[in-house]
């Protein structure tokens, strides 16, 4: 079933990558922004660890205004580096290449995707995710989704979940199914935003249960998808000298990282965004 779920999602992408620039392309094409992203999380247990994420980033639209669609390419590099626990600086670098995709199909249907790989075995192997949104009356939407992690083993997370939008803000509640090896996990994901003047705004988000979702990395525990897992992340994005945009943020979360063991993790988020 997971086999045949990630082959799906495959042709969905691929669809999604060939049929909508053929429609779009007649009308505006332009690049729309590139910007530079800094991760850092930390743990403690069982040795002091960094992860360190360099992410630089672009965005291409074809714009069909007068058809109400628009398609948004997003092509992604992640850089990648493990230090501590004996391991220095530029020791373990590894790379992703990522493609998003971002298609709003009419005024109720959005879709998006995207697609990661790597072959240095400090990201996942293979990372391929599709989400729908329907829009409907009053600001509620029924947003679906699933995605395909692959480490040494492939899980699968299905997702059903709801939007909403009141006033300033904008909410979306997520459960989600993660199949991984014949076992089944749950999981839960609430986010808010709410919008401030000039396009900032401030994001965050709850999650609890079992799910890759939650973080790329997982430092040498395989297992760790089994366990327990919760915490949030909240950041501020505010617009800079009319073309620039900044993004700072932090993160938190609690997980067991063997059979009733607990350890912390922190992180922290640092962009920049040049719009054109």
């Amino acid at each position: 079933m997971n086999r045949a779920a990630g082959y799906l999602l495959l042709l969905l992408l691929i669809g999604n990558l060939i049929v909508v620039p053929m429609r779009a392309q007649p009308l505006d094409t332009g690049l729309k922004k590139v910007a530079v992203n800094y991760l850092i999380e930390h743990v403690t247990k069982p040795l002091s660890l960094d992860w360190q994420v360099l992410s630089a980033e672009t965005a291409w639209a074809l714009d069909a205004k007068e058809g109400k669609t628009t398609f948004l390419l997003i092509p992604r590099l992640n850089i990648g580096q493990r230090t501590g626990g004996g391991v220095d600086w530029f020791e373990r670098v590894g790379l992703q290449g990522q493609l998003d995709t971002y298609w709003t199909i009419s005024s109720h249907f959005s879709f998006f995707s995207g697609y990661g790989y790597s072959f240095s075995g400090l990201f996942p192997k293979h990372q391929l995710f599709g989400e729908l949104t329907y829009a409907l009356p009053k600001g509620w939407g029924v947003i679906g989704g699933l995605k395909m992690t692959h480490w040494k083993h492939t899980s699968m997370t299905y997702m059903l979940g709801a939007e909403k939008y009141i006033r300033n803000f904008y909410l979306t509640l997520r459960p989600m199914l993660v199949v991984a090896d014949q076992d089944v996990f749950g999981a839960l994901r609430f986010t808010a935003r709410y919008y401030l003047k000039d396009n900032a705004f401030i994001h965050s988000a709850l999650f609890y249960g079992d799910s890759p979702e939650y973080t790329n990395f997982i430092p040498d525990l395989q297992e760790l998808l089994s366990l327990g897992n919760w915490g949030g992340y909240l950041y501020w994005q505010q617009p800079l000298y009319k073309k620039f945009a900044l993004r700072l943020g932090g993160a938190w979360r609690h997980e067991e990282y063997k059979n009733e063991s607990w350890r912390s993790v922190w992180g922290v988020n640092l962009g920049i965004t040049y719009n054109y």
